[in-house]
């Protein structure tokens, strides 16, 4: 008879992530409720021997902790805090995610978390991460507003902050995220901003001044002609792009959205591409977002262009020459690869606005 496997007290696990590696958590029981701790440690990718012994000292440093917390549970010790999760600050958890997306290199979305701990620690409540509540969050919002921040600053914390509670119901930290018991009229107006693009002119201006990057310069431009957005690119592989009947075309599913989209590729993006190439790999090798956009930055002002351009702008540029160039709306939103064509119409404003810019431009009799 075969004996039965005794179930362990805590066990190690990994969560895929989007890169190919894996996030570390811990998973085990108190007092009947489960709770899944995140160590903050990361399995790469194995590229080189490098990255292997690193996995190796990480597994191994994992494990160490998971012997540390068996021996606690056993004990009965205080090591483990039976109220961990209760009464947990949401800045202490917020603290984690920084951590968390500075791992990845993400240096931008960091950034942005450390200013929203900024502005919680300023406004004075205690909001901890199960116990948050709209009224709470409300509150914390109109701080910000009568703190002199603007709306637009103030629905991009809010939305950033609905995506770390987010991930805390993933992580099984919470049940609820509280984000979702608010009615549309209650939250943070969507203040619609002045989106700004480069012309034809101006990108052929900006393709003859000299950048500190040719890879962003390239990735830059690429985006002019593709639309792609910034996560897209720098996940683009050379086994994205397909040779069909119609011309070279890319395959590829959006980052954000999680949508198949199939784009043919123009004259002028084809151009940017290295004509010598590998089979695989990433077509595009860029630093940190922060870092892309202040040489975008620099780059435009180089130029001479009185524009605030960052990356994005590119995806801009691309629906705007679009429907200059008299592309419907229709296929200039699938070509975007939004789901709905409402997204699409802030770009048709743009273009009605330019229209009256034109007939006002007309000298007077």
């Amino acid at each position: 008879m075969t004996p039965t496997k005794k179930k362990e007290l805590v066990t190690l696990n990994e969560k895929p992530l989007k890169d190919g590696g894996s996030s570390l958590y811990l998973n085990y029981t108190i007092d009947g409720v489960r709770h899944k701790e995140y160590l903050h440690m990361y399995i790469v990718v194995p590229k080189t021997k490098i990255d292997r012994l690193q996995n190796e000292e990480t597994m191994k440093t994992a494990l160490a902790l998971k012997a540390k917390r068996i021996l606690e549970l056993q004990n009965g010790q205080a090591g483990i805090d039976r109220n961990r999760h209760k009464d947990r600050l949401l800045t202490d958890y917020l603290l984690e995610r920084i951590d968390y997306y500075n791992q990845r290199g993400s240096k931008s979305y960091r950034q942005h978390l450390e200013k929203i701990v900024r502005w919680l620690n300023n406004w004075g409540g205690r909001m901890t991460l199960k116990g948050a509540d709209k009224q709470q969050i409300l509150s914390w919002c109109k701080f910000m507003k009568d703190g002199g921040l603007a709306d637009t600053t103030i629905r991009g914390y809010f939305e950033t902050l609905g995506t770390q509670f987010r991930a805390a119901v993933r992580e099984e930290l919470i049940d609820v995220n509280p984000f979702d018991r608010m009615d549309k009229s209650e939250k943070p107006e969507r203040v619609e901003v002045e989106r700004e693009y480069l012309t034809m002119d101006e990108l052929r201006k900006l393709s003859r001044t000299k950048i500190q990057s040719d890879q962003v310069r390239r990735a830059f431009l690429f985006s002019c002609f593709t639309g792609l957005r910034a996560s897209d690119i720098r996940n683009l592989d050379w086994s994205d792009i397909h040779n069909t009947k119609v011309g070279p075309q890319l395959a590829i599913r959006q980052v954000k959205t999680k949508g198949l989209i199939y784009l043919p590729l123009s004259d002028n993006a084809i151009r940017i591409l290295p004509q010598i190439h590998p089979d695989r790999g990433s077509v595009f090798r860029l630093p940190d977002q922060a870092t892309v956009n202040e040489t975008v930055r620099n780059w435009v002002k180089r130029a001479r262009i009185q524009k605030h351009i960052s990356f994005h702008c590119a995806r801009h540029t691309y629906a705007t020459l679009l429907l200059t160039s008299g592309v419907d709306i229709y296929t200039v939103s699938k070509l975007l690869g939004h789901k709905d064509v409402s997204v699409t119409q802030i770009y048709a404003k743009i273009i009605d606005q330019k229209k009256v810019d034109a007939v006002n431009a007309i000298p007077q009799l």
